[in-house]
């Protein structure tokens, strides 16, 4: 075994023994650690030994969990709590203060911040719930209050917290300077904890409640207890006994039900912590339980040391400014999510597609590589990538993946400093903030949050009325922009904004100023700043930004057949494995069309009332390669199946603001050809809008998220701009549809317009 831990431990800046007293570090991620694991082991154990198999040389923390549990450093601890001929006066409260300090020095260098999940088997618990007291209650001493910030959960495995029982451990001791740490380890005659128990339970409960997520694990098994023979050495031979009961190990203090996890385990107090292999059913259990405590701490430790939270008032403050919610947008139906295995090829060497390289490798324009988003992402100089793609490419898609990726890479190193902000310009959003000045309210509001620092910026100016933030001009906000972005709190800052060219008011001047901060980011001292924008190609936002690094998204042949598969496996029993196979050969051969025009051609396929191979092919074959082709196509096909759709068509269109189905209703309720005086004349044209069968009906061309109607994509709503194909069909311009439902609504006798 040493053999092995020389070996492992050849590459890493540290120094160990035999005795492996004090912190040793068995294992680091390459690229560098998000999460620490100290493992603490119980009374006389080795460091090593506690946690080795009992029927090979392995060792879980070293052999195992590094391949299962990514980017953690595994560190033991080591201390000297022998029974036999032990001269040392230590107290658990000792030992835990002195683990305290060992476990700050080896961080203090370069990973002070970083999250923790401890690992504590016995004695170790206690030591570690003596540390987490002792930092809270000296919280004055910055190193303590990092530590404590920076532990997340515990893993304990057979914490005596009510005591140990093991009467014959006391007569072993009896009369040693170890005496009486054993008697505050043990259970008295009455099987009640020693005082010492009782205090660190209370403490532990008052200083960290609520603080950390605890995870109790405790024995099923009899264990043998410890016999002192003849020859004077200590043996296993003694009667079985629960060492530590489910109680006891499971009262950690943490008493709230969100905090806590208590799980069995079917072995003795020993084998908590020994595994014979990875396949073995304890292991994976724990394995499992740590892997999500790992995940949870990357994000969850860094929000504690962001700089100085936002006071209550502050935060009220904040919320009134956060308004509609930064988040909600992409959170939501409005806005497609990648396919699960899409757009890997971006971020995975082993995943980009070979045909995307040579489909395009005599394109004029260069297409987005990998290599060009991993050099945005990783150099140390502010730059900004442009995006650009033709309708229906994915390019929201591929924000909304870029902005995932970002987030998953957040190591703990870069907690503090890292902060990605992000817009997605959509036609979903509401019509009043379709303009240069939300993008950048959305982009201030997230900057500051829970930076007290920058929110100051902002109290300047809105401290007295908020409301004047929503009415600041373009000037202002670019910038209170500017100053917060070249601040001195992230060090690094990652800004995404979708679709440039989908909103007019304001995006030209937003680009170029933006494009200005940004670049400003060369100046010394100055943040790292990545601006990442996707456009359509025809946009004059080209223009504006000729000087930064511009590539084409061009689908992936991969993606493509992943996200046909995808849509055909959702078409349901209705229809057959042939037809199934045959939607999904055709779509394969027409090459080069984009995810919205396979999505909208999927769409058709599925409103068949009764679906053919026969007819599957003729739609597909009948669908026009270019998007303006298919709508137009589709729109003469809902008027010609009846001519009130072209009425509601412009209802949705061409509305200032998105309206639900109750509203479309009352719309379609005035018929422009007919004469009304009450709203009961009104009532007998009145249709009923059900989800399901609009949807059937219209979903090729309209879409209801959160019970609002919108066009499926902003290339619709400008073809209906461009062409205006409503226009044969109706006597009224269809532009003017609601202002004539409005007027006849108005001008009822119930509204006292006789």
């Amino acid at each position: 075994m040493m053999r092995r831990l020389c070996e492992a431990g050849a590459s890493l800046p540290y120094r160990f023994d035999d005795k492996f007293q004090g912190i040793t570090p068995l294992y680091e991620a390459s690229g560098g650690a998000d999460v620490d694991v100290p493992a603490v082991p119980s009374l006389g154990s080795h460091a090593m030994g506690s946690w080795k198999s009992p029927d090979n040389n392995d060792l879980w923390l070293r052999d195992y969990l590094p391949d299962d549990v990514r980017n953690i450093r595994v560190l033991l601890y080591g201390y000297d709590t022998s029974i036999l001929g032990n001269d040392s006066k230590d107290s658990i409260e000792n030992l835990g203060s002195r683990f305290l300090e060992s476990i700050k020095a080896f961080r203090a260098e370069n990973a002070d911040r970083r999250p923790i999940v401890f690992i504590g088997h016995s004695l170790g618990g206690l030591l570690i719930k003596e540390a987490l007291v002792h930092a809270r209650n000296r919280s004055a001493d910055p190193q303590n209050l990092d530590l404590c910030k920076a532990c997340y959960g515990l893993l304990f495995f057979g914490v005596p917290n009510h005591g140990l029982r093991n009467e014959q451990l006391k007569s072993i001791v009896q009369g040693q300077p170890n005496e009486a740490l054993i008697r505050d380890l043990t259970v008295d005659d009455d099987s009640e904890p020693s005082a010492f128990l009782k205090r660190i339970s209370n403490q532990f409960s008052e200083c960290c409640k609520g603080q950390y997520k605890v995870i109790a694990f405790f024995e099923r098994q009899r264990s043998p207890t410890v016999q002192l023979q003849q020859d004077g050495t200590l043996t296993k031979t003694g009667p079985k006994i629960y060492m530590v009961t489910e109680k006891s190990a499971t009262s950690t203090g943490l008493t709230a039900i969100a905090d806590e996890y208590n799980i069995p385990l079917n072995t003795d107090h020993s084998g908590l912590v020994k595994y014979k292999s990875r396949s073995q059913d304890d292991y994976c259990i724990v394995k499992e339980r740590l892997k999500k405590l790992v995940a949870q701490a990357k994000g969850e430790v860094g929000k504690r040391f962001a700089e100085k939270n936002l006071t209550p008032e502050q935060k009220r403050l904040w919320s009134s400014l956060n308004q509609p919610p930064y988040s909600s947008f992409r959170h939501s139906s409005k806005i497609a999510k990648p396919e699960k295995g899409t757009l890997e090829w971006l971020v995975r060497e082993q995943c980009t597609d070979p045909d995307l390289k040579f489909r395009n490798e005599n394109k004029p324009r260069q297409s987005l590589r990998m290599d060009d988003f991993i050099s945005w992402r990783d150099s140390d100089k502010s730059e900004v990538l442009l995006i650009s793609a033709p309708p229906g490419r994915g390019k929201s898609v591929l924000s909304n993946f870029i902005l995932g990726h970002l987030e998953s890479r957040k190591s703990s190193k870069s907690l503090l400093s890292r902060k990605i902000i992000y817009y997605f310009c959509n036609i979903k959003n509401d019509e009043a903030s379709r303009n240069a000045n939300s993008v950048l309210q959305a982009l201030i509001v997230q900057l500051c949050e829970h930076q007290q620092r920058l929110f100051r910026i902002l109290l300047s100016e809105y401290e007295i009325d908020s409301s004047r933030f929503f009415s600041a001009s373009f000037d202002t906000l670019s910038h209170i922009f500017g100053e917060m972005l070249h601040g001195e709190t992230h060090a690094r800052v990652y800004c995404i904004i979708d679709g440039l060219d989908v909103y007019q008011e304001g995006m030209n001047e937003l680009i170029t100023k933006t494009a200005e901060i940004f670049s400003l980011g060369t100046e010394a001292k100055s943040p790292v700043l990545k601006l990442l924008c996707t456009t359509r190609p025809e946009s004059s936002i080209l223009e504006s930004l000729t000087t930064s690094k511009h590539r084409v998204l061009r689908c992936s042949s991969y993606d493509l057949d992943t996200f046909i598969n995808s849509r055909v496996h959702l078409l349901g029993e209705r229809f057959t494995y042939n037809m199934r196979r045959t939607i999904t050969d055709q779509l394969r051969k027409k090459t080069g069309n984009s995810f919205l025009w396979l999505e909208v051609v999927i769409k058709r396929i599925k409103s068949m009332v009764l679906p053919t191979i026969r007819k599957i092919e003729e739609t597909i074959k009948n669908s026009p390669q270019d998007l303006d082709g298919l709508y137009k196509v589709l729109v003469q096909s809902l008027v010609e199946r009846d001519r009130d759709n072209a009425r509601l068509l412009a209802c949705v269109v061409y509305a200032r603001r998105p309206l639900g189905l109750r509203a479309l209703e009352d719309a379609m309720a005035i018929d422009p050809e007919e004469k009304y005086t009450n709203y009961e004349q009104c009532e007998r044209d009145k249709s009923s809008l059900n989800p399901d069968e609009f949807y059937n009906a219209f979903g090729t061309l309209l879409d209801i998220a959160e019970g609002k109607v919108y066009c499926i994509h902003q290339s619709v709503k400008d073809y209906f701009e461009r062409q205006n194909p409503l226009k044969q069909f109706m006597g009224l311009d269809p532009r003017l549809v609601l202002a004539h439902v409005s007027m006849a609504y108005l001008s009822l006798e119930d509204f006292g317009h006789p």
